[in-house]
């Protein structure tokens, strides 16, 4: 138990490494590159990595799970989420839209226990509380003003918690890195 424990902690700091090393390149990039460009060429790396992994893990396609509703919204939310969030961060500071983006899961849980009645007890109440207060002071929107980099950001902060509630409500049978992949 021990060992799963440390493998996954250390898979996640893995995934985390990435995913700023990532971000990082696409800023540099887009501030000396074309915004679609970009896109271009971290779709074409996210989708060869993918299909590594898919090959890696000896998981198969399967045509019928790509086409479930609930995959099919899910992957649109995290394909514009995408768009939204390259488009913003050719636009403004990395940090301020890390810390946007940490909304999501803030937003998800609020919303899964507004529209899918689903529990919520004190100490997540609170910590989402927290988490949009953390934000808000980390963004400050109001020193900045509402322009379209921070409405790009804010659409993929939703979009991303939109894709979150999709993959829960996904059946069970279809496998996780199926719903990755379904967006590349």
């Amino acid at each position: 138990m021990k060992n799963q424990a440390l493998k996954g902690a250390a898979l996640v700091v893995l995934a985390m490494t990435l995913y700023i090393q990532n971000d990082v390149a696409t800023k540099l990039l887009t501030e000396r590159f074309d915004t679609l460009q970009v896109m271009m060429v971290r779709g074409a790396i996210g989708a060869a990595s993918l299909l590594v992994l898919l090959r890696f893990t000896g998981t198969t396609y399967s045509w019928k799970h790509a086409l479930m509703p609930a995959v099919m919204i899910r992957s649109a939310c995290d394909g514009l989420a995408s768009l939204a969030f390259v488009f913003a961060l050719a636009e403004m500071p990395l940090a301020t839209l890390t810390a946007i983006m940490m909304l999501a899961p803030v937003i998800s849980a609020g919303i899964g226990a507004l529209i899918f009645r689903e529990r919520l007890t004190g100490r997540l109440a609170i910590s989402v509380m927290l988490g949009f207060t953390g934000v808000l002071i980390f963004a400050r929107p109001v020193s900045t003003g509402v322009n379209f980099p921070m409405f790009l950001a804010c659409s993929a902060t939703l979009l991303l918690s939109a894709r979150d509630l999709f993959t829960r409500h996904t059946s069970a049978d279809v496998g996780s890195v199926l719903k990755v992949l379904q967006i590349h």
